[in-house]
């Protein structure tokens, strides 16, 4: 099991899926909306196990898909089955498990218990604690769209755990949008120092993106956009960075939230056809 390497695989297992899912859906908008609604059911699963003094615990909460157009539920689906997939064996096993909730968790936490009891037996160190604990939430849910939002935290030892954010927004026909489909392509500079200026306001209270610059970790000049996809949520779109990405263990994940009036004339012709 590699541990070291949870958020790398994350990060990959997401994006490997967004393309995959770019190409699964042929139906036309038109009709994937005469299906129902699309609908979630919040499903709650939680072990733990003890190897000796040390103890391992994985706990998932999710609103998985239940209802809606076939393409969207089996793309979100297979979102949240990737949004699991934090080891070896559970990016090579788990989407064999994603057509139910019940399913899908047993397998991850039980592969995910088996493989923590392994290493917690090799390394002999009585009192150690493994955790693993995902929040998979549906901030938007329209006849238009759905975002899917992942909150994960692990730790296996050392100083602090780590967290991961990650989310994706899909249309009606479930085909999920990356940066390059959300915005136009020649907005994205103009984009880049967007989001760094709503960065440097709502999340460090700086009066300028030079200013927040002396909290952060930076290989260039420029502020980056985040390696994680923007989505749609209530008020705006939400960009977020991962730890260390670009600041800090102590700052946390830094994000900003553009509002729709403000971001609308960066978009694609096909995200801004999505807002009211």
């Amino acid at each position: 099991m590699n541990m070291k390497s949870l958020s790398k695989f994350l990060v990959t297992s997401i994006a490997t899926t967004a393309t995959v899912l770019s190409a699964c859906s042929s139906k036309p908008v038109a009709e994937a909306e005469k299906s129902a609604p699309f609908s979630t059911e919040t499903t709650q699963w939680t072990d733990s196990a003890t190897v000796d003094k040390s103890s391992v615990t994985v706990s998932i909460r999710a609103q998985f898909p239940s209802k809606g157009p076939s393409d969207l539920v089996n793309a979100t689906r297979s979102w949240v089955a990737s949004a699991l997939a934090c080891s070896d064996t559970l990016i090579a096993g788990v989407h064999e498990h994603e057509k139910d909730a019940k399913d899908l968790f047993s397998y991850v936490g039980g592969e995910l218990i088996k493989e923590s009891k392994a290493d917690l037996r090799t390394i002999n160190t009585p009192g150690l604690t493994y955790e693993f604990i995902w929040d998979i939430t549906t901030p938007v849910a329209s006849d238009t769209c759905v975002t899917y939002s992942s909150t994960f935290y692990c730790y296996t030892g050392g100083a602090h755990g780590s967290t991961q954010i990650i989310q994706n927004t899909f249309d009606a026909r479930g085909i999920p949008f990356t940066t390059e489909t959300m915005f136009a392509p020649e907005s994205l500079e103009t984009l880049r120092q967007l989001v760094a200026a709503n960065l440097a306001s709502q999340y460090f209270h700086e009066t300028s993106v030079e200013t927040m610059k002396a909290n952060l970790i930076l290989t260039g000049d420029n502020v980056p956009l985040p390696s994680a996809d923007p989505a749609f949520y209530p008020n705006g779109i939400r960009f977020i960075y991962q730890q260390y990405e670009i600041a800090p263990y102590s700052a946390g994940l830094p994000e900003c939230t553009i509002p729709y009036s403000v971001i609308r004339p960066y978009l694609s012709p096909a995200a801004a056809a999505l807002i009211p």
